[in-house]
């Protein structure tokens, strides 16, 4: 089943050998600026990259927005290419309805030190916001 809005969105679960590292590359940019949080223009938004325990399997979370079926294998390829190797497992659950239906109406929660890291005067005071999700993601 596809989502029923205009965009493929999908959460990629990774198994890669060290997800720290692979991470931290995430906002990692190259000499002309680029990284992977900010390359793919319309094409696809990697929103972040999430390391995971609780299981054996997985331990790298990454929420993808992509234009469409070819975006997402932009982004995958991209993510494999960041990761420096492929990765050991791979699994892409696809967003198939999220809620809140408009992105822009997410909540979140900022802590001070989150702020303190990155200020952003629409998220002072840190706590809960709504509607007003750093990623502007509901379901990443």
């Amino acid at each position: 089943m596809i989502a029923k809005n205009s965009r493929v969105r999908a959460w990629v679960l990774l198994r890669v050998a060290e997800p720290y590292s692979v991470a931290e590359k995430f906002e990692k940019r190259d000499r002309s600026g680029r990284g992977l949080m900010t390359e793919g223009g319309d094409q696809y938004v990697v929103v972040r990259a999430d390391v995971v325990e609780g299981g054996n399997v997985f331990n790298l979370v990454v929420p993808i927005d992509a234009q469409d079926e070819a975006g997402l294998t932009a982004a995958i390829e991209a993510l494999s290419t960041r990761a420096g190797a492929q990765p050991e497992q791979t699994l892409i659950l696809r967003v198939v309805s999220h809620y809140p239906r408009l992105p822009h109406n997410a909540h979140s929660f900022v802590t001070p030190r989150e702020l303190k890291g990155k200020y952003a005067a629409e998220f002072d005071p840190p706590g809960r916001h709504w509607p007003k999700s750093p990623g502007a993601n509901p379901w990443g």
